[in-house]
């Protein structure tokens, strides 16, 4: 009796791993498909340099927008000095 428990479950164990083992391959195809699909779509912008140009204009935004560190403590000190007047 002991030994036909221990069969069944080795036999369930082995149909486990086999059903894990599958269900991981069957998830790393679909994730190589889609990353083989999105780079097919994107390479030709990423060829011709759109895609990093964009980036590049993005940050030069960012840094003309930015406020220098002289420019905000100049008027730090303005708003200081206007308050101090006051009294």
């Amino acid at each position: 009796m002991e030994l036909a428990v221990i069969i069944i479950l080795g036999i369930a164990l082995l149909a486990s791993l086999a059903l894990n083992a599958f269900i991981i391959q069957r998830s790393q195809e679909e994730k190589k498909d889609l990353h083989n699909r999105l780079m097919s779509r994107e390479y030709p912008e990423y060829l011709h340099g759109e895609h990093t140009l964009q980036l590049l204009k993005d940050e030069e935004e960012k840094a003309k927008n930015k406020p220098k560190v002289e420019e905000k403590l100049s008027r730090e000190f303005l708003d200081h000095k206007k308050k101090a007047s006051t009294f």
